[in-house]
């Protein structure tokens, strides 16, 4: 109502995203447990390497205030605390499966919405002026797709800490505790796998570092997806040699 030139183009170019939002929120709360995937100890380290190279790439070192000091102090002091426990074998109780959730559940939350700001910047792919432009945007778009139900749920869990109406916060917390500790495994990841994957996000954050092949939030996403069915694929085989 407080428009001066009502535009029935650009309300009905966003209700395709009002309506795949209110899906994915819906998915969630009706198949939760389906669709909250296992964390690991590797899942974990993955992410804080990503954040890791998004505080880096983002230059938060340079005219550091207050407020970039306590970023970066959070970030270093939980991706060491992720970092030791994946290459040690230190006992996964609830309190550290409690905190490496939650510190999961932040990075993914952060770096989404960059994610999201970044892609939909870029415009429609049919608005690209070259093909390569055209297809880099189509890469972003599909990592968005395939990864937007887990990372509202991620969004969700975060959320779920939060005070609720006519509910004693007691029980809040606990529920969010237990949604929290339900979804993180408490099985110990191989070393091998650890070095692995140190080894594959270095290698591919280093390389986008130099010659700048494609943007800050693309390669993040396409090593946080690409990973799990890169380790899964090598297990297989090693399972077809041992076999």
């Amino acid at each position: 109502k407080r428009e001066k030139i009502y535009s029935l183009q650009s309300h009905m170019e966003m209700w395709p995203y009002f309506f795949l939002i209110s899906f994915i929120i819906s998915v969630i709360i009706i198949k939760q447990k389906e669709v909250t995937a296992k964390q690991t100890e590797g899942t974990t380290l993955l992410q804080s390497l990503a954040l890791v190279y998004w505080v880096i790439d983002y230059r938060m070192f340079e005219n550091i205030d207050l407020f970039k000091s306590i970023i970066l102090l959070l970030t270093i002091a939980a991706t060491l605390f992720s970092v030791t426990n994946a290459l040690t074998k230190i006992d996964l109780g609830k309190s550290n499966r409690l905190l490496l959730s939650i510190w999961s559940s932040i990075i993914i939350m952060c770096l989404a919405i960059d994610n999201v700001i970044r892609v939909f910047s870029n415009g429609d792919i049919d608005q690209q002026t070259s093909l390569v432009s055209s297809i880099e945007v189509a890469i972003q778009y599909f990592f968005v797709g395939i990864s937007s139900v887990y990372v509202v749920n991620n969004i969700y869990m975060i959320f779920a800490f939060f005070p609720e109406k006519n509910t004693p916060y007691k029980q809040t917390l606990y529920a969010a505790k237990k949604m929290h500790l339900d979804r993180y495994s408490d099985v110990q990841v191989a070393t091998m796998n650890t070095v692995f994957c140190i080894c594959f996000s270095v290698f591919f954050y280093l390389l986008n570092s130099i010659y700048g092949l494609v943007p800050r939030h693309t390669i993040i996403w396409f090593v946080i997806v690409t990973f799990p069915f890169l380790l899964q694929f090598a297990k297989r085989v090693r399972q077809k040699n041992y076999s």
